[in-house]
Parts: C-alpha cells; structure tokens; sequence
C-alpha cells in the first residue's frame, strides 16, 4: 500500500533549490539511434553501463563513449566479472583491477566514474559468499578488490570518480563490514540502489527494523548509509544512487519475501510523482551527489522487472519521463519534508507536576501525531505500569488509569514517563514527578 507523502508542488515562479543532486540514467548497450536522440532530449550529463569483463567488446564501447561524448554525456561504466566466480584470490583480484585500469586508461578523461562491481551484496552478483538472511556477506573479499582496483584507476585516470559497489538496497551493514576491513580511501563514493523489487511505497514512506534502523529496502535508508559513513570518519565522501525507480508492471510480485502476494508495481502516474519526490528526497539530502533511474527503456519479458523504464518498449514515454527531464530543465519544484522523523506530542492532564498522592494514582495521557499513534507506554521510575495500544493508530491517542499499583510506591519522589510511538516508531518522551506521602 502507497504511504502518503507530503509534498507539494511549489507555486514560486523562481527556479527551485540548485540541481542536485546531478540526474541520470541506466541503460543497456548497444543504444539504438532513438536511445541516443532520446538521451540528447532528457539533458542528462550522466548515463549508467555495464560493463562485463567477459564480454568486452572494444568496438562497440568505444562507439558509445564517442558518442556520447560528442552529447556532452559522460558514461559511469560498472565493471562486472562473472557473478557466479567473482575474484576470490589473488589472480582474480590483480586480473579484475588490470581490466579497469586498461579502461580507464583508454578512456582517460571522458568517463564520470568507475564503478566496481555491482550488489556484491547479494548472492545474484557474487555468488560464492555464504548467505546470512539472503543476502552475501562477503565484505572481506570485496574489500580486497576495491583496494587492489582503486590506486590502478586513479593511476590510469585521476579524474575519474571509484564508486564503491551499488548496494542492494541501502545494505549499510554490509558497508560497515566493508570499512572493518579496511575499505576506508579506496573509495571516492559510495552507490546505493533503491529500485526495490516489487516496491510500491513513495520515497518518504519507510520501514524500521526491530533496532530502530531504517530497514535497506526503504528508499530513505540512505540516511542510515550516511550514518555508517560519519561513524567510519568518512563524512567528506558522497553517496551516489545509481539506481531507483518504480516497476509499472501489471504482473503480481514475482521476486523477494512478498513474491505472489501483493502487486509488481506501481502506475505510470505513480512511478512518475515517486520519480519527481526522489530527486527531491535527494535535493534535501547534500550528501548525496548523484541520482539515475533504473533505467532508459522497458524490456519485452514478461517479469516485474522489464517495466522500470521511462520509456515503454516501443519507444513511447511515460509520465516519469516528463518527471525526469522536468527536473533535468527546471531542478526541483517541489517544497516540504522527505520522510516523517518528528516524534508525537504528548500531552500530560493528570496528575500534575509536584502532586503529593497517598494512595491510588489518576493518570490521564494523550499523545498527537500526523502519522498516527499506535502506542502509548506508561512507566513509573522507569518501570512500565502499562501499554495503551491501537492497531488503527489514531492521529490523536488517548490513555487513562486509575493506577492502584502506586499504592505501593514508597513515600517520596517518583517519576512518571510517558512514551508515544509514532506509525514509523519516532519516539516521543515526557515526563512529570510526583510526590507518594504516608496515608493518613
């Protein structure tokens, strides 16, 4: 179910913010001649290949660079070897960074970045690493040639950026695992991907796991990369989103946890208002530098996946491509927050700071919230006296007690804490002290 988002367009006649962050696109080679008129038109400056290292074909990568070139569009190539046998020791590691090198040595001065592999996250991408919760952890192996790539590139091309690997999701952990292992310099930015399969929440709707992170699959888990960086000293370094989108398909799921149970996509309508919130999400965040959408043109299978494109597969566009190249020419029109991270507001009635009680104690909270309140948590002297909870989590939530268990309290000064949960888990806490006298 689509998650409301509070955005609105803005009525200003003036320009929005500044251009950022720098919008792109994925697409497949070869590109046809409508590809690459329909390239020209979108104003993009940036356009995301693959690159395999088993398939490479000097001809047709060279008639690509030159012309885009020649469009004023620098490729941000993502260098890929076999996922089924990615570099696991050192002939395969010293092998990998040669072939990037070369490349970027060939190709010296007209490429935006290199990317070094792509969701080495995930088992689809590098298979070999033993899976924990689905996904693969082999950070160290990764690390390694990330290391051995980076200095052979920025020998070979000083200009152009190392983006370290596009990760599944916004797989923050995975990006702690890699800076444990000493990742931290081989790097100029970090990609992530958030065209989720089968996702059809707006950017600013968001899960958090049991420990209070945003969950990788969330478009705004971004933050919780930003957050991994800071903590690794690595605040100077940007984040580059390499993919997002929205699948248009019409098919149900048929990838992930929720594959036969919900839908596999989103409308053109929607896909194209989600295009535009991104890039605005993305605005808000300086940090992130560098936002292409996944990708140019639908593919003929029939699977979820084949309908993430601006353009239908016949070439005709969607709504998102107007979304797009809007915000290419005129920057961001739209105004408000990304995302609900504010707490509700709690209101204490009952009792009263500094109530001097000897027996029972009357509680009466409320607790207001645009999201809703599902919860509220009642606590005296940090020990819980009870939950108020509502599934329909009302905007506005309502607790109250007659508390007998405060006759127990012992004479003196206690203090009551009220605790409310939004619909997105942002806490809110308030509290009041009391004062239990002897009964009389």
């Amino acid at each position: 179910m689509c998650l409301a988002v509070s955005l609105v367009v803005a009525l200003a006649s003036a320009p929005a913010a500044a251009r950022r962050p720098v919008p792109g696109v994925v697409a497949d080679l070869p590109l046809s001649g409508a590809d690459y008129a329909r390239l020209h038109e979108s104003g993009v400056k940036v356009v995301r290949l693959f690159m395999f290292t088993r398939a490479y074909n000097d001809a047709g990568f060279r008639d690509a660079v030159g012309r885009l070139d020649a469009l004023g569009i620098r490729p941000l190539f993502v260098v890929v070897g076999d996922p089924a046998a990615p570099p696991l020791d050192g002939g395969g590691v010293d092998a990998y960074a040669s072939f990037v090198a070369a490349r970027a040595a060939e190709f010296r001065g007209r490429i935006a970045g290199w990317e070094i592999w792509n969701e080495e996250d995930a088992q689809a991408w590098w298979a070999p690493a033993p899976p924990v919760d689905g996904t693969a952890r082999d950070a160290a192996a990764y690390t390694a040639l990330l290391r051995a790539t980076a200095p052979a590139v920025r020998r070979a091309d000083p200009h152009a950026a190392v983006i370290l690997g596009g990760l599944t999701g916004n797989d923050y952990r995975f990006l702690a695992d890699v800076y444990r292992h000493g990742g931290r310099g081989a790097f100029d930015a970090v990609a992530v991907h958030t065209d989720t399969g089968c996702n059809l929440a707006a950017p600013s709707g968001y899960l958090r796991d049991l420990d209070g992170r945003i969950n990788q699959f969330s478009f705004l888990a971004y933050r919780e990369v930003r957050r991994t960086m800071v903590v690794h000293g690595d605040a100077r370094t940007p984040i580059w989103m390499t993919e997002l989108g929205w699948s248009t398909s019409t098919l149900t799921c048929d990838t992930g946890r929720w594959a036969g149970q919900k839908a596999g996509g989103v409308s053109e309508g929607d896909q194209a208002a989600f295009t535009a919130q991104a890039f605005h999400c993305l605005r808000l965040a300086r940090y992130v530098t560098h936002a292409l959408v996944f990708r140019l043109r639908d593919e003929a299978s029939g699977t979820t996946a084949a309908r993430y494109g601006l353009l239908r597969d016949d070439g005709t566009a969607k709504p998102a491509w107007d979304a797009l190249t809007r915000y290419v020419r005129s920057g961001d029109r739209l105004r408000g927050a990304c995302g609900d991270f504010t707490p509700p507001r709690i209101s204490i009635r009952l009792p009263r700071r500094g109530l001097r009680f000897p027996k029972a104690l009357r509680i009466s909270v409320s607790a207001r919230d645009s999201s809703g309140v599902p919860r509220i948590t009642l606590l005296a002297d940090g020990r819980k006296i009870r939950n108020f909870t509502d599934p329909a989590a009302p905007r506005t939530a309502t607790g109250s007690i007659d508390w007998q268990g405060a006759k127990r309290l012992s004479p003196g000064r206690h203090v009551l804490t009220v605790l409310a949960l939004d619909r997105y888990r942002n806490t809110a806490r308030a509290a009041v002290a009391v004062v239990k006298t002897r009964p009389g």
